[in-house]
Formats: structure tokens, sequence, C-alpha cells
């Protein structure tokens, strides 16, 4: 499966990377929206694990709505380690999963490559 981390986490893109590259998926990274936007416009993804608050010019609900316009068929997997406004469930509602920071470990983060 090809996947891409959009998160400015340094060490969560790693743990992805690692994670997900031993469980044997091709994985790329990037660490803000615009770099994210960037590598989903120029290759196809099966997933994307999107940090929904993303810091920079260019926030993870922006990158949300235009992968959502790509029509790519990429699954997004929100992540987030903010509370559920109403804003943040609108959103999950929309995604292929959600994942809260912190994650309990790799399984998680595999269980939400199914379906």
């Amino acid at each position: 499966m090809k996947i891409l981390v959009i998160d400015d986490e340094k060490a969560v893109r790693g743990l992805f990377s690692e994670g997900l590259g031993r469980a044997g998926h091709e994985v790329d990274t990037a660490a803000d929206g615009a770099e994210g936007l960037a590598r989903c416009r120029a290759a196809g993804y099966d997933v994307v694990f999107l940090n929904i608050v993303l810091r920079g010019e260019v926030s993870g609900f922006e990158v949300f709505d235009e992968l959502m316009g790509l029509s790519t068929g990429c699954r997004i997997v929100v992540m987030t380690g903010r509370a559920m406004d109403e804003r943040l469930v609108s959103y999950a509602r929309r995604a292929h999963r959600v994942l809260k920071k912190p994650f309990a470990g790799l399984h998680e983060v595999l269980s939400a490559l199914e379906d």
C-alpha cells in the first residue's frame, strides 16, 4: 500500500515511516500542508494520514478539503490531539478514520488501514 503521512511533528513522521515500512508499505512523509498537497498532486496514494491541526501556511483542514476535491479515491485518516470540537467532528465524519494522539501503538495505526 502506498501511504503519505502529513504531520508537522518529526517524531510522528518517523514513527509512521519506520512502523508502516516494516509492515511492508511504501511510506512518504510531508512536514506541512503545502508539501503534502504537492506530493498528493504528483503521486497517487492509497491512504493519507493527515494531522488536521498543522502549523504553517496551509492548514490540515485546507489539505483535507483539497484532497476530497481531487477525487483520487485515497482514504484519509485524520489525526488529532485536540478535543473534538464541532469543526473537527464535521471533518471526522467525512474521513475514513480518526486517530487520537497520543497513539496507543503501531497496532492502532495499522488498524486504520483496514476496510
